[in-house]
């Protein structure tokens, strides 16, 4: 994956494979298997554009040798070294489409863990909030209201920044998600991150400053500028940070741990 490298910085090597996908707990909840399956699809996909680069450039090196060229001397078509550049010139697109992923299914395990605690163990849907009775009486069964409850607290607890669910659970689950400040940050980080790739087109505004602690000078007006080897480090701390979350949880609240020998399920 050298080719994914900033040439804007020498000394940036993109960290190796076990650090980007560390390997998956050997007992995990299905939202966490799923997480890794998504997650191993990023990073695969990412080496296979990459080695595809690579191979096309090596093709061109090989044609390009006097013994390889036809009798003709036909102009090659493929130019050594022109597929790697092509790269680096997207490699500001790439790099977002990694982070973006890579938080939006770091997202989408903590709802689907969420929703799975909340249905596994319903009396954590306590909350204090009243629910009306005509809400009450929409539903056939106490198994369809329970099931709406969890698809209401879910949806809540998705529209709240990451400060704010950090600081929701430890309240009314007694549970901590992120387990440091520094962690904290990261997180709001990555996620305000993915926010302004996605609504901004990564240009910098003021929520992304006033969220996101920030050293020097303003970037405000600017494109978030995103560097190879922090997005792998930062996929890496994902996996991590998800592994350590549903080892702790599925503890805590007795969730189920199928036994998947250590490696995550392929995706259909």
């Amino acid at each position: 994956m050298n080719s994914m490298s900033d040439n804007q910085s020498s000394s940036e090597k993109v960290k190796p494979a076990e650090a980007v996908l560390p390997k998956p707990p050997s007992q995990m909840s299905e939202a966490c298997s799923r997480f890794f399956s998504a997650h191993k699809e990023v990073v695969d996909f990412i080496g296979y554009i990459s080695s595809l680069a690579m191979g096309m450039d090596k093709v061109g090196r090989i044609l390009n040798d006097s013994e390889a060229r036809p009798e003709d001397d036909t102009e090659i078509v493929v130019e050594p070294g022109g597929r790697a550049d092509d790269l680096r010139k997207y490699r500001q697109l790439i790099l977002q489409m990694m982070l973006t992923r890579g938080v939006d299914n770091f997202l989408s395990f903590i709802s689907e863990l969420l929703a799975l605690v909340f249905r596994t163990r319903p009396e954590t849907l306590r909350t204090g909030e009243h629910v009306r009775v005509d809400f009450v009486l929409e539903h056939a069964s106490m198994e369809d209201l329970i099931d709406r409850l969890v698809e209401r607290r879910v949806e809540q607890l998705s529209f709240a920044g990451m400060r704010s669910l950090q600081a929701d659970l430890k309240k009314t689950l007694g549970f901590e998600l992120l387990q440091s400040e520094e962690d904290v940050e990261r997180a709001v980080r990555l996620v305000e991150s993915r926010n302004l790739i996605v609504h901004s087109r990564g240009v910098v505004n003021r929520r992304y400053e006033s969220r996101v602690a920030a050293e020097g000078d303003s970037q405000l007006g600017r494109s978030l500028k995103l560097w190879a080897e922090q997005v792998f480090m930062d996929l890496g701390f994902l996996a991590g940070t998800v592994a350590s979350i549903d080892e702790r949880a599925c503890s805590k609240w007795k969730l189920d741990r199928p036994e998947v020998g250590g490696s995550p399920p392929r995706l259909s």
